[in-house]
């Protein structure tokens, strides 16, 4: 399972980047499961690039007559769901997030910048009941 999510990084990153630059992941985990309110299997968390708990990319995936459906996709400062970027930030100050906590439906982590003590304000990643997507909580 563990290469078969690799291949799929490495897909998303060539998507994301180009062929040239996508490789295969170093480190990969799963981190977590989300639910919906009747218990049923949204998606599963995973983390690519990670040291001391701080990670730069992370996928939430979700196994479907079987296939592997990407439904959520961090990578460093881009934020994307099937339906395209959501959210972006600044490049220049990042280093990594953090996750906060993980509940049934959402996910909270923030953003840790280069060369401060602080983190940025958290992103919320939580499934939208009326569209049938993540979404970052704006």
């Amino acid at each position: 399972m563990t290469t078969r999510l690799a291949l799929i990084f490495s897909i998303a990153m060539a998507i994301l980047l180009g062929p040239a630059k996508a490789s295969l992941p170093v480190n990969i985990k799963q981190i977590g499961i989300l639910k919906d309110k009747k218990g049923n299997e949204l998606g599963k968390i995973y983390i690519e690039d990670f040291k001391n708990g701080v990670f730069k990319k992370l996928l939430i995936t979700k196994q479907k007559n079987g296939k592997t459906d990407t439904l959520y996709f961090i990578n460093n400062c881009v934020f994307k769901n099937p339906k395209g970027v959501d959210l972006t930030f600044d490049e220049k100050t990042f280093d990594g997030y953090k996750i906060e906590w993980i509940k049934s439906d959402k996910i909270q982590l923030f953003g840790i910048g280069k060369g401060t003590s602080g983190a940025s304000d958290p992103a919320i990643i939580a499934w939208n009941y009326k569209k049938n997507v993540f979404e970052a909580l704006k």
